[in-house]
């Protein structure tokens, strides 16, 4: 069971890893881009906040604990991500609903579920590491990069230093490094398109320099459009086992 809970742990960890204005800008000068590709990035945000998203991922976590590969379901439309593992023959397989701060998470097999705040999910306290969960969220949200006249809160843009890697008219790749952390978001990119999506994203690499910690997520398929009702529906939590909290040791 402590097998089980620990690899659950992790793959959260992989999925967290989806105000006011502070006076520092972090973000880019939009003129550093050309029009075409800023028009793009802001269409392309317009029309995914109406859209669903499905993604299929293969996963790879590798720390000092654990080295595990596995593919992860992932939805997403509007603020809500559900994400779903089969595992293996059943066994460690698992689904969760996150809307906003508030997450569901259900441990299929063993009839165990969490409900409530993400950042109460694991001891020690997790909430120092919320901003990492919003910018990845906002990145699969549509809100690719930090700037003003993007929807991402600008206070947790200035918690994030921004370099672009730009070919042409295109972004190939933009790495978030945390102003606070030693964590570093890499995110990589498809060509750009002229229509809808204009880009999709081809992996995403999140490394702790302090403890040499990875975790990639390479998309091996995504689409948009409907999807069945079941993906964003989670089970009937009756006579389940609830789950306080996740104890990291």
């Amino acid at each position: 069971m402590q097998a089980t809970r620990t690899f659950a742990v992790f793959v959260i960890m992989c999925v967290i890893f989806n105000l006011g204005c502070a006076s520092v800008n972090v973000g880019y000068d939009d003129m550093q881009l050309e029009q075409t590709i800023v028009d793009k990035l802001a269409e392309h945000r317009e029309k995914l906040h109406h859209e669903t998203s499905a993604q299929l991922i293969q996963v790879t976590i590798r720390s000092k604990k654990l080295t595990k590969r596995f593919n992860l379901e992932m939805y997403h439309r509007n603020d809500t991500t559900a994400f779903y593992t089969g595992g293996f023959i059943g066994k460690g397989s698992f689904k969760g609903l996150l809307t906003g701060s508030m997450l569901q998470f259900a441990m299929l097999r063993e009839k165990q579920y969490f409900d409530g705040l993400v950042t109460g999910l694991i001891e020690p306290d997790f909430s120092q590491y919320e901003y990492v969960l919003m910018r990845l969220m906002e990145i699969l949200s549509g809100n690719l990069l930090c700037h003003a006249s993007s929807a991402v809160p600008c206070d947790i843009c200035n918690m994030w230093d921004q370099e672009l890697f730009i070919k042409g008219d295109r972004i190939k790749k933009v790495i978030f490094r945390s102003l606070i952390d030693p964590i570093a978001i890499e995110v990589n990119l498809f060509k750009f398109k002229k229509e809808f999506p204009f880009y999709q994203i081809k992996q995403v690499k999140i490394c702790n320099n302090s403890n040499g910690s990875k975790i990639k997520l390479k998309f091996i398929e995504q689409h948009y459009g409907p999807v069945p009702k079941a993906k964003f529906r989670m089970p009937d939590f009756a006579g389940w086992e609830r789950i306080d909290y996740f104890e990291l040791k």
